[in-house]
C-alpha cells in the first residue's frame, strides 16, 4: 500500500508540473494552450 500511495503522489506531481509547464509556456507565448 505504501508503495502504491507513493506512486500516486509522484503521479499527481508529474501531471501537476506538465499543467504548470503548459501554463508558464501559453503565458509567455501569449496564448492559451488547452
Amino acid at each position: 500500500m505504501e508503495n502504491l500511495d507513493i506512486s500516486h503522489i509522484k503521479h499527481g506531481f508529474n501531471q501537476s508540473k506538465k499543467y504548470f509547464t503548459r501554463e508558464y509556456i501559453s503565458r509567455e507565448k501569449g496564448y492559451s494552450v488547452i
